[in-house]
């Protein structure tokens, strides 16, 4: 059986372009959770300022809006980006500067970790106690041999 390489050729760039396809799919639908996780975190910061307002603690509140303010143009950052785009900016930070870059996908690692740790779904709530040690048996007792003796 032969097969002539060029239809070899077109399939493989048929699959890549399948799995080309699938993965920006997948990368799409992740910048949008992103982008609506971080709309609303930022709302939920927000709403926290009105707490630090009302313990006469305005410095705090307004360290905390700016914050919400980062995190909102972020999101819009994420929101108007390609993911082409987001790639490349994301490869010339990386490229400027090696170090932050290292950290911050660290920082991203743990924080993703967490996330997927506490939000795993299986129903199962670990104790924070840990569990009585189990009684150690007693040995059994062993008799003791008699001993015939004089009286």
């Amino acid at each position: 059986m032969t097969t002539d390489s060029s239809t070899i050729g077109s399939s493989t760039h048929d699959v890549a372009d399948r799995i080309r396809g699938a993965a920006s799919t997948q990368l799409s639908q992740q910048k949008t959770r992103a982008t609506e996780g971080l709309t609303g975190l930022s709302d939920t910061i927000r709403q926290s300022t009105q707490t630090f307002r009302d313990n006469n603690q305005d410095t705090v509140a307004r360290y905390v809006e700016m914050a919400a303010d980062r995190i909102d143009q972020v999101a819009r950052h994420l929101r108007d980006r390609d993911i082409g785009d987001l790639a490349r900016d994301v490869e010339q930070f990386a490229r400027r500067q090696p170090a932050a870059f290292i950290g911050a996908t660290f920082m991203a690692g743990m924080l993703a970790a967490r996330f997927l740790k506490s939000s795993a779904g299986d129903g199962h709530h670990r104790s924070t106690t840990l569990p009585a040690p189990m009684p150690t048996p007693m040995p059994a007792a062993t008799p003791t041999p008699m001993t015939g003796g004089t009286r």
